[in-house]
């Protein structure tokens, strides 16, 4: 019974749950907790008061995600400053150029590299690039574009995971 309810009123409770929380992403994810709730607690609800109890459980687990969410920031600014203490010194592009300069890296290797990275997905590309070449944490990358930090290291895996199935990027390596 419930999880008929969840999926006839699918469509409803997603768009209900992107007008409380404005981010898509996140939505996704509280349906998917709704849903689990929902089946989870299915011996409490009656038939006439379904529709009402699944949308007050989507209310309920959006509001914990808000409260997760701000305390998650929270955190994220209170590492982000631990790291700038204890890293100051960031890899960027001027590092790399530099390494280039003196033959640490092969220049050919650097190209092939960035036109592999440009191929990726843009999510994927602008993980890598803050990371690399800016030295972002992941943490500081997930606040700037507003996402969970889960799904920030899992574009950077996945992103990696790419590079290393390239195999124009491994043949340029291997030389």
């Amino acid at each position: 019974m419930v999880e008929r309810a969840c999926v006839q009123w699918e469509r409803d409770l997603k768009v209900f749950l992107l007008g409380v929380l404005r981010d898509s992403h996140l939505a996704e994810d509280v349906f998917q907790k709704t849903v689990i709730q929902a089946i989870g607690s299915s011996e409490f609800v009656r038939q006439e008061s379904l529709k009402g109890w699944l949308f007050a459980i989507a209310l309920n687990e959006a509001r914990q995600s808000q409260r997760e969410k701000l305390r998650d920031a929270k955190q994220r600014e209170k590492l982000a400053e631990q790291l700038a203490v204890e890293q100051p010194q960031r890899l960027t592009g001027v590092d790399v150029r530099w390494m280039t300069e003196r033959g640490l890296v092969n220049p050919d290797v650097v190209d092939v590299l960035r036109v592999s990275v440009a191929r990726l997905p843009k999510e994927m590309q602008q993980v890598i690039r803050q990371r690399i070449y800016e030295g972002r944490t992941f943490a500081e990358i997930a606040a700037e574009m507003d996402l969970p930090l889960g799904t920030v290291l899992t574009w950077m895996r996945r992103g990696l995971q790419k590079l290393r199935e390239d195999s124009r990027l491994r043949d340029s390596w291997d030389q």
